[in-house]
């Protein structure tokens, strides 16, 4: 009779126990596949798996934040294995790095976390071995424009530049596009170094650079304004001031952006994405 009620002792203590474990919060996350998954969080330190959260419970958001330590690497040498490998990415977030490096391969990109691969930084067999959606094609200004880049990509006429591009664009093959416009973005008259007159001071001339003549040898230059269809020789357009000028570059400007982005959707497949970007400093 002792062992009995020693016994009965025993498990109403283990149920006053247990009824002062109380729930103190709630963690909900989904997976990569969607699957939502939500746990009561209890005072004792255990969690149990429940089907949805209680319409009265407390809303709030908890973040944090996890810094490393980052260790400086020596100039055009870059160490992503530093941050750790493996780590969860989502499919919908699309990170490339464009640096060379013949001892990386393409599945140790991906375990940095690369999961866009430009086509300068990897081999033409990977290239061309990469699924639709991972691959992007970055086309730089001296490839697109070749000798037309700088001045005379304004000077030229939109069917010279489309014959260029015919033959220069390469278009998004793997999923993705992406140029790099520098030196053609702007277009003043007058030699580098120094303002024409009239013109702001910051708004030093285009010409006698490593791009491009002299003003001298290319003031008398004609072409057919496409702001209003007026044939001038370059001087003609510089003389009628600034905001003229302007007014034709920004035009000209925009002209070859949409024949450069309409020529990289023709030669892409469905589904592939064009990107027109330019440098910082521009």
């Amino acid at each position: 009779m002792r062992i009995f009620f020693f016994g009965l002792l025993l498990l109403a203590s283990s149920i006053g126990l247990a009824q002062t474990k109380t729930i103190i919060g709630y963690r909900s996350s989904t997976l990569s596949g969607g699957q939502r998954l939500i746990f009561a969080l209890y005072s004792d330190g255990s969690r149990r798996c429940i089907t949805s959260l209680p319409a009265n419970r407390p809303s709030n958001r908890v973040g944090g934040l996890v810094k490393l330590a980052y260790a400086p690497e020596a100039k055009r040498v870059l160490n992503p294995n530093q941050f750790g490998l493996d780590k969860y990415y989502s499919p919908n977030f699309k990170f490339s790095v464009d640096f060379r490096n013949s001892t990386e391969s393409v599945q140790n990109k991906r375990s940095q976390g690369v999961n866009l691969f430009s086509n300068l930084a990897v081999t033409e067999t990977e290239r061309y071995a990469m699924p639709f959606g991972q691959g992007l094609v970055y086309d730089g200004e001296s490839g697109l424009h070749g000798p037309l880049e700088g001045v005379e990509y304004f000077e030229s006429t939109l069917s010279v530049l489309e014959s260029r591009y015919q033959a220069h664009v390469s278009g998004a093959e793997k999923g993705y596009w992406a140029c790099n416009i520098e030196t053609s973005s702007e277009w003043y008259p007058g030699n580098s170094g120094s303002a024409y007159p009239g013109f702001p001071a910051d708004r030093t001339g285009s010409y006698n650079t490593a791009w491009s003549r002299s003003w001298d040898d290319s003031k008398n230059i004609s072409i057919l304004c496409e702001s209003d269809g007026v044939t001038r020789t370059l001087e003609q357009l510089a003389n009628l001031g600034f905001y003229k000028w302007e007014d034709e570059k920004n035009i000209r400007r925009a002209n070859r952006v949409i024949l450069l982005l309409q020529m990289a959707r023709r030669k892409s497949p469905v589904g592939g994405l064009c990107s027109y970007g330019c440098s910082m400093y521009q």
